[in-house]
């Protein structure tokens, strides 16, 4: 790191996840910033700490806590003394980062939450440089594997929203994807064709609430898909389709490898859009009470984002036939 800022690794030791840099005002003063993943968004905390001012008590408390501690009840032993001589000429940094992790603990410190790495870059590299750092690189909390995948949460009754898959020690989004979901996986992959994938509980259809309703895209029209209201024609652009029950994820998908990937940034705007002007929240439930009083579903006109919205999701299930959208491996996403 560049212009006195220096990295100093993890928040939470040598093994956690995330990046932190540190620069030192004085012998005990330091500008810090920390950046770590935290569920299914990025956490960030930034701001100063002078070691002189910390109590003397409190620090020998923190210690304490952490396990420097004597065994024997010695009353002169020095838990300060013995982090010292463990840690070494270098105790400062150590000990800055068991502070303030108790710090966040207790809730005296509070960390930002961003819905993707790359914002909470973002946001820490605004802060370096306000203190007379260089930019951050954009691999700097991490290469893209170690990233996650760049996707889309589209909950239920909800804007969309960018959120990040993590990968589990074999590279895989599988986990991230189903904690999301709230089980299971199916693959929902009709809507903005090959490369962006739509992900919904398995056992949505009957344990989810309607989500959002889900109006022809061009790519489906073209692709010859049949109106799932009675079979009998194929569905033309902005003409209804189906319901999509629970939370939805739209994750980018490479054909060519079969593997998940980061939605780029148009494919970001497109799926935000479709799912906040065409298919908004509460239109899913909308459309299955429209349905359950005898209402034929209307359509939508993209061209114009006019919106009647009606659809539904009981007379689709009732002996209807599977959709016949193009499957992909449901539960093996990497």
């Amino acid at each position: 790191m560049t212009d006195n800022f220096k990295e100093i690794g993890s928040l939470f030791g040598r093994e956690g996840a995330g990046a932190g840099f540190v620069k030192q005002t004085d012998k005990e003063s330091f500008t810090y910033a920390f950046a770590w993943p935290e569920g299914d968004t990025w956490a960030t905390l930034t701001g100063y700490l002078n070691l002189d001012e910390q109590p003397e008590e409190y620090v020998r408390r923190v210690l304490q806590d952490g396990g420097f501690r004597s065994d024997w009840g010695n009353p002169d032993y020095d838990p300060i003394g013995d982090f010292k001589e463990t840690a070494g000429d270098e105790y400062r940094i150590p000990l800055l980062k068991v502070l303030l992790r108790e710090q966040l603990e207790s809730r005296y410190e509070v960390a930002n939450h961003f819905s993707t790495m790359n914002r909470a870059r973002v946001e820490l590299s605004a802060f370096i440089q306000s203190e007379g750092g260089a930019p951050l690189p954009e691999d700097a909390l991490g290469t893209p594997e170690e990233q996650g995948i760049r996707a889309m949460l589209i909950a239920t009754g909800e804007p969309p929203r960018e959120v990040t898959l993590l990968p589990d020690k074999n590279g895989s989004t599988l986990k991230s994807l189903q904690a999301l979901v709230g089980g299971n996986i199916e693959t929902f992959d009709i809507a903005f064709g090959e490369e962006v994938s739509l992900y919904v509980n398995e056992e949505g259809l009957f344990t989810c609430p309607p989500n959002r309703a889900i109006f022809a895209t061009e790519e489906m029209a073209k692709a010859g898909y049949l109106s799932q209201l009675d079979y009998s024609k194929v569905v033309e652009m902005g003409d209804f389709y189906t319901v999509l029950n629970g939370d939805i994820v739209a994750v980018g998908f490479d054909p060519e490898t079969g593997e998940s990937r980061s939605l780029t940034d148009g494919e970001t705007a497109r799926v935000e859009g479709y799912f906040t002007v065409i298919s908004r929240p509460g239109s899913g439930a909308k459309a299955v009470d429209d349905i359950r009083h005898g209402i034929t579903p209307g359509s939508y006109d993209i061209s114009v984002e006019s919106h009647d919205c009606t659809s539904g999701r009981n007379a689709l299930a009732a002996d209807a036939p599977a959709r016949d959208a193009p499957g992909k491996d449901d539960q093996n996403i990497e």
